[in-house]
């Protein structure tokens, strides 16, 4: 099912930008994504993970082309700056610390922030409904990753020892190339001379298990909650 979807997805943008139909508005928008990776298996570093996990605030900014269907239906397709993630609670480092010591770690004491950090270009293809000032829209999306890390930034004690930690690591190996979900959301959208003001609320839900090499019954997905303000001008 999935690659049926991500198949028409391809298909429907190759058929507007190959087509006569033009677009009636050419837009750009940026907002705050509020994202987490939703985690799921077996073992007890899942269960760390799931119990020490905080959302990740990032800025996000795009373009997009709207196309009228009918009057109050309209066809939106996108391309986004799209970071996402999530941060992790210190004693999530303290428990790594220990896997990696084999000692307790309660014997090693951090205290900062880690986050993974994974950079999409993604591409929605939203159909709006509109009514008066208010639109719904909904539809699917393709990511393609451009970039992943993980940041540690903090402090640790160990022995009564104080050193500061400020680590990025290169994990884009860890994660697939591509990322399919799906997105709904809904905004307001007003007319100020030829210009076109809006701003919404879209939440994304990715379907794609984003880990490349991931263990028995372990699968990492993406949620984004996006708030987001833009303007377009009529063609």
């Amino acid at each position: 099912m999935r690659k049926i979807l991500i198949g028409n997805l391809l298909a429907l943008t190759v058929l507007l930008v190959n087509s006569n139909v033009i677009a009636q508005k050419v837009g750009a928008k940026a907002g705050i994504n509020i994202s987490r990776i939703s985690y799921s298996g077996d073992g007890e570093t899942i269960e760390m993970i799931k119990d020490n996990i905080a959302v990740l605030t990032s800025t996000t900014y795009g373009i997009y082309l709207n196309y009228s269907i009918i009057p109050l239906l309209s066809l939106q397709v996108e391309g986004n700056y799209d970071p996402r993630g999530n941060k992790f609670d210190p004693d999530f480092y303290n428990y790594l610390y220990s896997l990696g010591s084999k000692k307790s770690y309660t014997d090693f004491a951090f205290d900062g922030e880690i986050s993974d950090r994974l950079n999409y270009l993604t591409f929605p293809v939203m159909l709006k409904a509109k009514l008066a000032f208010f639109h719904v829209e909904a539809g699917p999306y393709l990511g393609f990753l451009l970039n992943a890390k993980q940041v540690i930034k903090g402090s640790a004690t160990v022995s009564g020892q104080t050193m500061s930690i400020d680590e990025e690591a290169d994990s884009k190996d860890y994660y697939k190339s591509t990322d399919f979900g799906i997105a709904a959301g809904a905004g307001v959208t007003f007319n100020l001379g030829p210009a076109q003001l809006m701003a919404g609320a879209r939440y994304m839900m990715g379907m794609t298990n984003i880990l490349k090499e991931p263990s028995a019954n372990e699968s990492s997905k993406h949620q984004v909650i996006t708030l987001f303000a833009g303007v377009a001008i009529g063609l």
